[in-house]
C-alpha cells in the first residue's frame, strides 16, 4: 500500500531512511530540512499490509524530481510510476529501483549510471598542497560565475541563490582556490544528514588542470566532514572506474541511477 505521510510518520521514516544512509542522504536531508507542509515537497511510503506494516519504500516529489528508496523485489513499481506526474523530470536512487519504475512511467527517458563512492576515514588526511580557503557571502558572485564556465554545472546551480543560501544558512560549504584574483579550483559540500554528506561541485579551470588542485580541494572538504563526524560520499560516471577518488582513499559502495525523462 502505497500512502501520503505526515508529521506522526517521521519516525518511521528516518529509522527506514538510517538503515542505509548512504544511499539516503538527500532523502534524510529534505525530510529534516523541510518536512512535510512545503508545496514543493511530499513524502509517500510504501507499507506492507495490516495496521502498522513494515515500512518497504520511501518516495520523496521535491519540486520536479523524485527520489525513490526501497529493496527493488518488494517495492510495488507500478503504484511508485503514477508518483511521476507530468510535471516530473527526474527520477533518481539505487539504479535498479529508478530503471525498474521510469520503464512503468509511459514517458521516453534518458538514463546515466554513476558509481556512489563514500571515504572512511582510515587515517588522516594529507594536508593541502595548494591554499584552499573555505568561501564566504562576498564570493557568491565570483564562484557562479565560475560555475557557469562548466556546462555540466549549469543546471546543477542554475540559481546563484543555491549558492548564497547554503553560505548563509551553514548548510554546506564551499572550498576554492585563488590565483592572481580568480578562482580556479572549486568543490562544496551539499545535501547532509545525520550521518552522511555529499561532495559536489568538483571542478578545475582549464590551463590549471594536472596541478593536484582537484585532489587538494576533495581532502579539504573531507577533513570538514569528517570532523562533523559524517561520512563523505560522492558520485562519478560509471564507465570511468578509476577516479581521483580512488586515489584519495574512496571506495565504491553502489549504483546510482538518474532517468530523464522526456
Amino acid at each position: 500500500m502505497l500512502r501520503k505521510c505526515g508529521e506522526e510518520d517521521r519516525e518511521r521514516l528516518k529509522e527506514f531512511l538510517n538503515e542505509k544512509p548512504v544511499y539516503h542522504t538527500f532523502l534524510i536531508s529534505d525530510l529534516d530540512k523541510y518536512g512535510f507542509d512545503k508545496d514543493f515537497q511530499t513524502i509517500y511510503m510504501q507499507e506492507e499490509e495490516g495496521r502498522c506494516g513494515r515500512c518497504i519504500g520511501v518516495f520523496l516529489k521535491y519540486f520536479y524530481n523524485l527520489i525513490v528508496a526501497g529493496e527493488d523485489q518488494e517495492l510495488d513499481h507500478e503504484a511508485v510510476s503514477r508518483l511521476a506526474d507530468d510535471k516530473i523530470t527526474t527520477i533518481m536512487g539505487n539504479a535498479e529501483v529508478v530503471q525498474n519504475v521510469a520503464n512503468r512511467v509511459g514517458r521516453r527517458q534518458r538514463m546515466t549510471y554513476n558509481n556512489l563512492y563514500i571515504h572512511e576515514e582510515t587515517e588522516r588526511q594529507e594536508p593541502a598542497d595548494n591554499k584552499v580557503r573555505f568561501a564566504d557571502l562576498d564570493d557568491v558572485g565570483r564562484i557562479y560565475e565560475f560555475l557557469m564556465g562548466f556546462p555540466e554545472m549549469k543546471n546543477l546551480y542554475s540559481e546563484k541563490k543555491m549558492i548564497e543560501n547554503r553560505i548563509s544558512n551553514m548548510e554546506g560549504v564551499h572550498a576554492i582556490i585563488e590565483k592572481q584574483g580568480r578562482i580556479v579550483a572549486h568543490g562544496n559540500s551539499a545535501a547532509s544528514a545525520e550521518l552522511t554528506c555529499m561532495l559536489g561541485g568538483i571542478c578545475v579551470g582549464e590551463g590549471y588542470r594536472g596541478r593536484g588542485y582537484a585532489k587538494d580541494i576533495i581532502r579539504t572538504l573531507c577533513r570538514e566532514i569528517h570532523s562533523q563526524g559524517k561520512i563523505p560520499c560522492m558520485f562519478a560516471p560509471e564507465n570511468n572506474p578509476y577516479t581521483i577518488f580512488s586515489e584519495l582513499g574512496f571506495k565504491i559502495y553502489g549504483r546510482w541511477g538518474v532517468a530523464q525523462l522526456i
